[in-house]
């Protein structure tokens, strides 16, 4: 029996990774669409919650990941979006990407930033969180857009030798 009964631990309501990527694009939606800085938009909606996994992080160092990965995808999606917008234009024929739903392309953006610097996510996961997502978030069809662009994406950086996978069964074959 705990020495507390009833009183719930600071980890009992931490987020999970796909709770925040959900903050994440939040952040980056409110940074785009509010034409704010990053570090205002970071202070605003994300840094409480990096707090509190930095906190538990004492206890589990696995919240100090969910830490790091939380801020490293918000500023990391931040930092490289024109060079990531100008990778999904050439994917989109006839369509500028500026005429894409908001929401949609932030996922695709953060899932090009996902799929390049978080060795330890397999490619198929990153690819089916951003799915799942947009999913409960965007259109009835953004789901498929997200996907075909996703995958376009990563097989020319695979192709192209830029997406690097590390650890136990990540290794994978195009």
């Amino acid at each position: 029996m705990s020495e507390n009964p009833g009183k719930e631990t600071p980890q009992a309501h931490l987020p999970n990774r796909r709770q925040l990527r959900v903050k994440a694009m939040q952040a980056c939606y409110a940074a785009i669409a509010g034409e704010s800085k990053p570090q205002e938009a970071f202070g605003h909606l994300l840094l409480d919650t990096h707090k509190k996994l930095v906190a538990a992080g004492s206890q589990n160092p696995e919240h100090l990941d969910d830490a790091q990965f939380l801020k490293d995808l918000f500023y990391g999606t931040m930092e490289h979006k024109d060079a990531y917008e100008a990778l999904v234009a050439q994917k989109l024929e006839k369509w500028d990407i500026h005429r894409t739903a908001l929401i949609d392309r932030i996922l695709i953006l953060m899932g090009i930033f996902e799929l390049l610097n978080f060795a330890e996510v397999p490619v198929k996961v990153s690819i089916n969180e951003y799915i799942e997502i947009a999913k409960g978030y965007s259109t009835d069809k953004s789901a498929v857009f997200v996907n075909g662009v996703l995958d376009a994406i990563q097989k020319e950086l695979r192709a192209e030798n830029k997406i690097r996978k590390v650890g136990r069964g990540l290794i994978e074959n195009p």
